[in-house]
């Protein structure tokens, strides 16, 4: 199953092409990045990035995943808004 939380991650990763700066516009640790990143390679059975000394890009699996993943993540972001908004008129 694809954890929405690793995918965000891998979303931001390659905007930025960077472990370092993903880590940072993320709020946590690169270690930490890269081990979700790795994790999450290993629960799809593929890379979904290539690493280089200079930069982090997607592989063609990869590209997939973030293009097919963005809607995935914009949808579930679509259903906690709604739900919060909800839960607002209940308790309002």
């Amino acid at each position: 199953m694809i954890d929405l939380k690793r995918l965000r991650q891998a979303m931001v990763l390659a905007e930025t092409g960077s472990f370092s700066r993903a880590a940072e516009a993320l709020n946590m640790s690169q270690p930490s990045l890269s081990q979700s990143i790795r994790e999450l390679e290993r629960r799809l059975g593929a890379a979904v990035f290539e690493r280089t000394a200079r930069a982090v890009t997607p592989t063609a699996f990869g590209l997939a995943l973030l293009n097919e993943g963005a809607d995935l993540v914009a949808r579930a972001e679509a259903l906690e808004r709604d739900l919060r908004r909800r839960q607002g008129l209940e308790t309002g």
